[in-house]
C-alpha cells in the first residue's frame, strides 16, 4: 500500500536461505464472525505474537494467509513465528521496499552499497534474479509504487528531488525505462478493473494525474488540483482510493478508471492517520484511527458504512515515533507490527 499527502507528497502510496526462530507467545482475542453477518464490528480472529523480533523491519507484504515478506536489515520470509533470512548472493544490497505476489514470489527493491544503483531483486521459490534500475545511481533517485500485474510483468517508478522522472516496466525478463515529462513525477502503480493505472503529481504545483498504462506508454484520463486539506492516495488490491482528512471527518472517493465516486465518510474527533485497503470486497477498505494520539483503533468500510473493530488488539505505546507497518492478504489477513517490532498482531477472516 502507497499514500500521497498533501505539501510533502509521500506514498503509503525476496537461492538458499539461513534461518532463525523466535520464541513467541500467543494470546487470542474475541472470535470474529466474519463479512457478511449481522455483527460487522468483529470482521476478523485477532492473536499477537509477542517477543517477535522485527525491530529492523521497515517494510511487509503478506504472500498468503502465514506467510509474510519482510524488508530491513536483510530479506526475510516470516511463517508462524518463524523469520527466515533470505540469501541475496550479494552483501552490498540492502532492501527498502517488498511486494509478494504469492507464497513463493516476491519483489525487494533496495540499493547497492557498492555503486549507488537502485536494484530490484525478483525472489521465486529460492532463486533470485538481479535486475539494476538505469540511471539510477545518485541519492537523489528511490523506487517507489511497485505493482506486480504477473510474475513475468511489473511496474515500479523512479522518482528524483528535481526534475522528470522515470518508471520501468518489466515483461518477460526485459526492464525497460520511461520517461515522464513536464516535471511530474509518478508515486504509485494501482489496479482497477483488471486494467494498470499509474497516479502522478506535478512538481511545485497542486496538479495531480491519473494515467492508464497501455503496455509501457501512459496515456491520461484523469487531472485534478488536489485541496488544500490532507490528502491521500492509496493502492488497494484492485482499486485507487482517494481520502481527505478535515477537522473532524475523513472523506473517501474511489476511481472507476475515468472519475472518482463517493465511497463515504467517517465522522467524529478522531484522526485517520492511515488508510490501508487489499480487500478483496468491492467498495470495502480498512482504515486506522489514533485516539489522543496514543491508542490504534481498526475500521472497516463497507459499503459507505464504516464498522469500528471492537475487538481489535490493544495497540499503543510508539505509534507517534513510528510508522505502522501494516499488510494485507485480501480479505483474508492483516497483519502489523508494533511495540517497535516486539509484537504481531494478526488477523484472520473467519468465513
Amino acid at each position: 500500500m502507497k499514500i500521497l499527502r498533501v505539501y510533502y507528497l509521500f506514498i503509503v502510496i525476496f537461492l538458499s536461505l539461513a534461518f532463525f526462530s523466535c520464541s513467541n507467545t500467543i494470546t487470542n482475542s474475541t472470535v470474529s464472525v466474519g463479512l457478511g453477518s449481522t455483527n460487522m464490528t468483529t470482521y476478523y480472529n485477532w492473536e499477537v505474537t509477542e517477543n517477535a523480533n522485527l525491530g529492523d523491519v521497515t517494510k511487509m507484504s503478506a504472500g498468503s494467509e502465514n506467510i509474510i515478506f519482510m524488508a530491513g536489515s536483510n530479506g526475510y520470509i516470516y511463517n508462524r513465528g518463524v523469520k527466515t533470512v533470505i540469501n541475496f548472493q550479494d552483501d552490498t544490497f540492502k532492501p527498502y521496499d517488498v511486494k509478494a505476489y504469492d507464497s513463493t514470489y516476491a519483489i525487494f527493491l533496495g540499493k547497492s552499497a557498492a555503486t549507488n544503483n537502485q536494484v530490484i531483486k525478483i525472489y521465486d521459490n529460492g532463486v533470485v534474479a538481479t535486475f539494476v534500475a538505469p540511471h539510477t545511481n545518485t541519492y537523489l533517485h528511490n523506487l517507489v509504487g511497485l505493482l506486480i500485474e504477473s510474475k513475468y510483468k511489473f511496474y515500479v517508478a523512479s522518482q528524483v528531488q528535481s526534475g522528470s522522472s522515470d518508471y520501468f516496466v518489466f515483461n518477460n525478463g526485459v526492464l525497460k525505462d520511461y520517461d515522464l515529462t513536464d516535471y511530474q513525477t509518478p508515486y504509485l502503480f494501482a489496479k482497477v478493473n483488471n486494467d494498470v493505472y499509474m497516479f502522478s503529481f506535478k512538481q511545485s504545483t497542486t496538479l495531480a494525474f491519473i494515467y492508464k498504462m497501455n503496455g509501457g506508454n501512459a496515456d491520461k484520463v484523469y487531472s485534478e488540483n488536489y485541496p488544500v486539506t490532507p490528502y491521500f492516495m492509496t493502492a488497494l488490491d484492485n482499486g485507487l482510493l482517494q481520502s481527505q482528512t478535515s477537522i473532524g471527518s475523513t472523506s473517501f472517493r474511489y476511481f472507476t478508471g475515468s472519475k472518482f465516486l463517493d465511497a463515504g465518510y467517517a465522522y467524529g474527533p478522531d484522526v485517520f492517520a492511515r488508510t490501508f485497503g487489499e480487500s478483496g470486497v468491492s467498495q470495502s477498505f480498512f482504515t486506522f484511527t489514533r485516539v489522543n494520539n496514543s491508542k490504534l483503533t481498526l475500521n472497516i468500510s463497507v459499503n459507505k458504512n464504516i464498522y469500528y473493530q471492537s475487538n481489535f488488539p490493544e495497540v499503543t505505546g510508539d505509534i507517534v515515533s513510528r510508522n505502522e507497518l501494516v499488510c494485507t492478504y485480501k480479505d483474508k489477513a492483516y497483519f502489523i507490527i508494533y511495540s517497535n517490532g516486539s509484537k504481531l498482531a494478526i488477523g484472520k477472516n473467519a468465513k
